[in-house]
């Protein structure tokens, strides 16, 4: 049925109801909204899909002009649901850019629970992605655009990849909320990527010496970042997870003497056994009242929270050692190396450095010897000796 000027000047507010159709029992068809303010605009009913939607497709303006554009508005409508395609979500897709979307998409990672280091791995991606595809809406970012993109920042293939990760995320939770049509092929499907490579850097006898002699000519006041460095190399530990660390879960006495790690990366807690050096390490460190954690930050608008990162120091101590290549993972991964030469098995370094997939471990045992892992019959207190002789060895 078309709508006539004569009949939508008879509809008004009843204070019940806001939209009118011919037959309030049909399934589909065309309506009127009318608002307390007296506006009026033309609405579809439809189903799609089998679930029930209303779309607005014009805006009544007392003329007959206003309806003769919503009958244009209707028939692209009608259009669409005969191919198959949900016009609503064409609507709303329209209103999105991307700066728009990704703001509510982070909103939903963190009703979801991310972590911290997940979510600020978002926003690093977020500064390469923003220059770029910030202000354009969703629906006009195609496969091309997207493969430039990454070809761009192929040179850090490792922040490229985890960008296309993210963005691929992003358009599918899109596509089931309205960010862009429903059956929009994803842009980031088929774009092209080289194979990530597996980072394989660590710390040789030279380069720990180095490294410590800078670690132990440093200022009282910086000795944290030595205690953190030398943890990292002598137990694996994680950096966020070292810096999270709380008095509560250190545990120097007795006969197993170790760590808890109640949250860890691979999402399971973990116990880290400590040798001699690593609880001289712990004792050395001096509690402070009011604040948890065992490396507190040292900020005054931070009290009671942990160090929240060592970035900035460490640049200068790996630059003072003539490291500049080495990040701070790969002091973990020289852990992994020294376990993988001294013939420990793959299993037991998983263990330690807390690997869910054994794959990875493999990283470590690049440079290790080939000889029968089997002789070495790990225990807890093996580990702890062997870490403790090599250690010292190493870095003494």
């Amino acid at each position: 049925m078309s709508w006539t000027k004569k009949r939508i000047e008879r509809l008004q507010y009843d204070g019940r109801s806001f939209c009118f159709f011919p037959d309030p029992s049909a399934n589909d068809g065309s309506g009127i909204r009318v608002l307390p303010s007296g506006k009026k605009s033309f609405v579809w009913r439809f189903n799609f899909q089998g679930r029930k939607k209303y779309m607005t497709y014009g805006t009544y303006r007392g003329d007959s002009s206003s309806i003769a554009q919503a009958e244009i508005a209707k028939r692209k409508l009608l259009v669409d649901l005969d191919n198959g395609i949900d016009p609503s979500a064409q609507r709303d897709a329209k209103k999105w850019t991307v700066a728009e979307y990704f703001e509510k998409y982070m909103k939903g990672r963190v009703k979801l629970g991310r972590s911290e280091s997940t979510l600020r791995g978002y926003g690093s991606c977020w500064n390469q992605i923003e220059p770029v595809f910030g202000n354009r809406l969703m629906v006009d970012i195609t496969r091309q655009d997207i493969q430039g993109f990454y070809d761009n920042l192929l040179p850090h293939s490792g922040i490229a990849l985890m960008c296309i990760r993210l963005l691929k995320a992003m358009f599918n939770v899109a596509e089931m909320d309205g960010g862009v049509p429903e059956r929009t092929p994803n842009p980031c499907r088929g774009v092209k990527t080289e194979p990530t490579v597996s980072r394989t850097r660590h710390l040789d006898k030279e380069e720990l010496g180095r490294l410590y002699k800078v670690l132990n000519a440093l200022p009282e006041n910086d000795k944290r970042y030595r205690d953190i460095i030398s943890l990292l190399i002598q137990n694996g530990f994680r950096k966020n997870e070292l810096l999270k660390l709380k008095w509560e879960n250190v545990q120097l006495d007795g006969d197993n003497p170790h760590v808890y790690l109640p949250t860890t990366k691979n999402k399971k807690d973990h116990m880290v056994p400590l040798v001699d050096h690593a609880i001289k390490i712990f004792q050395g460190i001096t509690k402070v009242d009011g604040n948890p954690y065992v490396f507190p930050s040292p900020s005054p608008r931070s009290k009671g929270k942990p160090l929240f990162d060592i970035a900035k120091k460490w640049e200068k101590i790996r630059e003072e050692a003539g490291l500049t290549d080495v990040h701070v993972h790969d002091l973990r991964r020289t852990c992994g190396s020294i376990l993988a030469q001294n013939g420990v098995p793959l299993g037991v370094i998983a263990q330690i450095l807390n690997h869910s997939n054994p794959e990875m471990t493999k990283v470590y045992a690049r440079y290790a010897p080939k000889q029968t892992k089997d002789a070495l019959k790990i225990t807890g207190e093996k580990i702890d000796n062997l870490l403790n002789q090599d250690r010292i060895r190493l870095v003494g």
